[in-house]
């Protein structure tokens, strides 16, 4: 675990360099970042159980999107509520 909290560490050490995260506390910086190690890992678990000669695009095209969904969810945090506003 110690390797996984050094990416999720560093991670959130450069999301913080994008402007668009500055306005977070450092702790949803770690939560951003403990999203999308795991996303990560998770795929490459799953690209590991694939049997040998089985296309990996499907898993990718998956990971992609669920990617996508946290980054873009993220933007609309705000950290001073804790929460997404209801619509």
């Amino acid at each position: 675990h110690g390797e996984i909290r050094r990416f999720v560490a560093e991670l959130a050490e450069d999301l913080h360099k994008w402007p668009a995260y500055q306005r977070f506390p450092a702790e949803d910086l770690v939560m951003l970042a403990d999203l999308v190690v795991n996303t990560v890992i998770h795929l490459a678990l799953d690209l590991l159980a694939l049997p040998y000669g089985e296309d990996e695009n499907e898993q990718i095209s998956r990971t992609t999107k669920q990617l996508r969904l946290i980054m873009l969810g993220a933007m609309a945090w705000q950290p001073d509520k804790g929460a997404v506003p209801a619509e």
